[in-house]
């Protein structure tokens, strides 16, 4: 009898002891991952998904996928997606749509997301608060225009939702799109710093010359046959922003050409595309090149093989090269000629008798050779 009211008492209390743990488990936070909760707990962290943000908006590959969409390069060797969507070619299961919606709706959740939890963080200055939501806005209005600008009507949506509504939700007008990426930018422009209130480290951030800039661009865009606006208005409205962010540096801080060169040897335009002329005065915002890192292996397939790249992959068309004028303004009588015309053609394209030049072990920036072909160097 004893034994087995010892065996009740021994089994009650096991069991007991494992409710009370099965109770305290479900009580604790994940110790292998964050959660919404245990992430969004300081100003630094909200700062690593506004910096995340930033990374997702653009990149240097976009550049050339862009120029190679359109009639600036002809693609020589290979056949990638963006040939094949400029023969015509193109199907829905062309990856590069894929890839393309992917990369902008993973910037958009980022930002939806900081939206979602920004409030909540702890310590957070409300005037810094203000700028990164406004920095967040403009991330996210930039990613949507790109999409609408390719497709017209999209999805769209300004806050986060669940896999299960990513499946339901239909596409917004491209009219409706536009209107409210207009009026997004108009909100944040006043918690947005100018270009004189920056801090050295936040050279590169997003200023209200930068949303002005990009309601600019968007008014020059626009697919009027759309919207029912005019040509003649949005290139009107664009031409009144420049001329705000000329006249009233005050507010959106102070711009001026570059016109000034390295001081060994690279011409002012030439010198604009450089890491060492980076944040110079002529940028409203731009993207950092780190060309080892980031660039080399992309330069590596444009650069000419003779000059130790590899066999060139996209050139410039005709049509790109006979559109620089001579410097001093009047249209080349042979457009095969390449001298004294307009400087930014050396600064873009390499082309028959082309003087390279790099630098050297030393740093020098030195000529390493004129290239000469035995063909007319743009493709028709």
């Amino acid at each position: 009898m004893k034994t087995t009211i010892l065996k009740y008492i021994t089994v009650t209390f096991a069991a007991g002891a494992m409710l009370l743990a099965g109770c305290n488990d479900l009580d604790q936070e994940p110790t292998n991952k964050f959660t919404d909760k245990a992430f969004w707990t300081s100003p630094e962290r909200a700062n690593m998904v506004l910096n995340m943000a930033y990374n997702q908006m653009f990149s240097h590959d976009k550049i050339w996928q862009d120029e190679a969409l359109s009639d600036n390069l002809y693609e020589q060797r290979g056949n990638p997606d963006t040939r094949t969507i400029r023969m015509g070619q193109a199907t829905p299961n062309t990856g590069l749509f894929r890839s393309e919606w992917k990369w902008v709706f993973e910037g958009v959740k980022t930002c939806n997301v900081f939206m979602n939890f920004v409030d909540e963080v702890p310590g957070m200055d409300p005037e810094r608060l203000a700028e990164m939501k406004a920095q967040i806005r403009f991330i996210r209005a930039f990613l949507y225009f790109r999409l609408a600008n390719f497709y017209g009507d999209i999805p769209f949506f300004l806050q986060d939702i669940s896999l299960e509504e990513s499946r339901r939700i239909s596409r917004t007008s491209y009219p409706e799109v536009m209107s409210t990426l207009h009026r997004e930018l108009d909100e944040i422009i006043g918690d947005l710093p100018s270009r004189d209130e920056l801090q050295a480290a936040d050279n590169g951030r997003i200023t209200k010359a930068a949303a002005m800039v990009l309601k600019a661009r968007m008014y020059m865009y626009e697919n009027v046959q759309r919207t029912g606006n005019s040509v003649s208005d949005n290139m009107r409205k664009a031409a009144d922003i420049c001329d705000k962010l000329i006249h009233e540096q005050g507010t959106y801080g102070t711009y001026s050409l570059l016109t000034q060169g390295s001081g060994d040897g690279i011409p002012a335009y030439e010198y604009l595309f450089t890491s060492a002329a980076e944040y110079n005065s002529e940028v409203i915002l731009d993207y950092a090149a780190v060309e080892l890192n980031k660039q080399w292996s992309t330069l590596y397939s444009m650069a000419p093989l003779t000059m130790g790249a590899s066999l060139c992959q996209k050139a410039p068309t005709r049509a790109l090269v006979d559109s620089y004028l001579n410097a001093d303004g009047s249209v080349p009588a042979d457009k095969t000629v390449y001298a004294n015309r307009d400087p930014r053609l050396t600064a873009t394209v390499v082309y028959n008798g082309y003087v390279w030049k790099d630098r050297n072990d030393k740093g020098e920036y030195v000529t390493k050779g004129c290239l000469l072909y035995t063909s007319p160097s743009p493709r028709d």
